[in-house]
Order: C-alpha cells, then sequence, then structure tokens
C-alpha cells in the first residue's frame, strides 16, 4: 500500500484487514494507507 496498491476486492481503497494465522497466537489486524495530501477521485 506505501507504493499505491490497488487491491480491487477491497470496499475501501485505503484500508485492508489481513489474518496472521499464528498457531498459539492468531491476530487479525488494520492497514490504513495515510495520506500525505488531499487525494482526486
Amino acid at each position: 500500500m506505501r507504493y499505491s496498491a490497488q487491491f480491487p476486492w477491497l470496499r475501501d481503497k485505503d484500508v485492508a484487514t489481513h489474518v496472521c494465522p499464528g498457531t498459539f497466537n492468531p491476530m487479525v489486524f488494520e492497514i490504513r494507507r495515510l495520506w500525505d495530501e488531499p487525494q482526486e477521485g
């Protein structure tokens, strides 16, 4: 996401939720893209 990656399955192009399938410590985490300047579109 740092280099303007686009994932067509995301509802919000700037927020992605991922699962880390750890056996003893599973986690779900959210990654948010933060812009320095407002984006068009």
